[in-house]
């Protein structure tokens, strides 16, 4: 699984910003707590029968603090190489040793002598088909470290995980959250390997059964908010060396192989904290409907910009401006017209009102109590408002019906990665006349269009294309 990478290596570092003082507030005692009792199920894992053997990273105190604790438990253990570095937790490369003991050690676990002497020489050796084997990796995994890692010297293997391609450079990806390693750099994480792929079945039933000891030797919390972390949504991306992994709460800048290009993965969620960010762009979600909503509405049409995250309705009806110049010439009265990311309505309200009278609206969007604003503003209407990922319940809004118009933010397809906008974009061009793009962030992106078949000399904010000539690329699932 090759990729093209360029001839430098940055050296290891790890960095964090934080998107809010009240995320730091919350969660920065839960991660510290989170990553130590990690350090304690690794090689209690150990004691408890779950592997043969350990391979945990701890400071050099540490060390001799807990010496006594692990003999009480039956292990043995053997440090296996002593690095520069005090801070526990990942790094994709070994560090350089260290002799004033103020630095880190690895530290080797087993449940007996030949267990012990078979991890000490393999570590030694560099076997890591053995090592993987003591140390309770799935098969699979094993595999693909050996070919990942071993082979092609990949040292952040983010992008193989994801099954990457150097043709498409976003993927969306999605499976069990105890899979999911994108936050092993804050040592959240409940597996001790990197899995073959976020999808991977036997990396969850082992981490299923970490958190189970977890919860069993007394961090219940710890599990509980590991679970609920890995189920949040993530975005890791790669440049000139550097990745950055957005999260709702924090930021991590870290090493990693430097390819020839940008490379993005996704990971969507199914929670959210509280204390996440807002916003448009992912991982974010948009913020909820502000208190008192209802009796906004009741005052009238103008509260409706605060659905659609605008400061103002002056900047709704700006916004808005292109997008009813580009689609009334196609529109007459009565025309069915669905807006994939719809808010409450109100643009599908403004083509009616100026464009198309007797409009009949159509309308998909993420947020259920948006969706719930449009069937107010559309009780006529109600049913024809669905709540979910507009890219997973086509099926919902397309079937059975024809559209003279479909509307879409450009912006969308940039997140969804390449099979997910073929599907999307193949719906579109089986039951709409014209598909409307546009981005409210300002030109539209050309070589993007380009790449989905879309007219690539654009230079607006809004592109209307006849649905029956999109070309894009074609899905390669079923």
């Amino acid at each position: 699984m090759a990729v093209r990478r360029l001839p430098f290596t940055l050296p290891d570092f790890t960095r964090c910003a934080w998107v809010s003082d009240a995320a730091r507030d919350v969660w920065a005692r839960r991660l510290r707590m989170v990553s130590d009792a990690w350090r304690e199920v690794q090689w209690l894992s150990v004691a408890a029968g779950v592997r043969r053997a350990a391979d945990v990273r701890v400071p050099e105190p540490y060390l001799r603090r807990h010496a006594r604790r692990w003999r009480a438990h039956g292990l043995r253990y053997a440090v296996l190489a002593r690095e520069s570095a005090a801070r526990p937790g990942y790094t994709a490369r070994a560090l350089p040793s260290r002799t004033d003991g103020g630095g880190a050690v690895r530290v080797g676990f087993a449940g007996d002598d030949g267990d012990l002497a078979a991890l000490r020489e393999a570590w030694s050796a560099g076997d890591h088909e053995t090592l993987g084997v003591l140390l309770g990796y799935p098969e699979c995994c094993r595999a693909f470290f050996t070919e990942v890692w071993a082979r092609d010297r990949c040292t952040d293997p983010t992008w193989a995980m994801a099954g990457g391609r150097d043709d498409d450079p976003v993927r969306t990806v999605s499976g069990d959250p105890l899979a999911n390693v994108l936050w092993r750099w804050l040592d959240v994480r409940a597996v001790p390997h990197l899995p073959c792929g976020f999808d991977c079945g036997p990396s969850a039933e082992l981490g299923a059964e970490l958190l189970r000891l977890s919860a069993a030797i007394g961090f219940d919390g710890p599990a509980r908010w590991c679970r609920e972390i890995l189920s949040w949504p993530v975005e890791w991306s790669s440049l000139h060396g550097i990745a950055e992994i957005r999260t709702p709460i924090v930021k991590i800048c870290t090493a990693t192989d430097a390819l020839d290009g940008k490379r993005v993965v996704r990971r969507a969620g199914t929670d959210y904290p509280e204390e996440g960010a807002h916003g448009l762009r992912f991982p974010y979600r948009m913020r909820a409907l502000p208190a008192g909503r209802a009796a906004a509405e009741r005052r009238g049409f103008a509260a409706h910009h605060l659905d659609n995250d605008f400061p103002s309705e002056l900047f709704m009806d700006v916004a808005h401006r292109n997008i009813l110049a580009a689609a009334a010439p196609v529109l007459g009265p009565g025309a069915a017209v669905a807006d994939l990311g719809c808010g409450n309505g109100a643009l599908l309200r403004r083509l009616r009102d100026e464009a198309a009278p007797g409009l009949v609206p159509y309308g998909v969007d993420a947020v259920a109590e948006r969706v719930a604003a449009a069937r107010r503003l559309w009780p006529e209407h109600a049913g024809n408002f669905v709540a979910g990922d507009l890219f997973t319940v086509a099926e919902t809004w397309a079937a059975g019906r024809r559209y003279r118009l479909v509307l879409l933010c450009a912006d969308r397809l940039e997140e969804a990665g390449e099979d997910r906008t073929a599907r999307l974009l193949a719906e579109v061009a089986g039951h709409a006349d014209w598909l409307l793009l546009y981005s409210y962030g300002g030109r539209l992106d050309r070589r993007r269009m380009a790449a989905l078949g879309l007219p690539e000399g654009t230079r607006r904010a809004v592109a209307l294309v006849p649905a029956a000539a999109l070309s894009g690329p074609r899905p390669t699932g079923p």
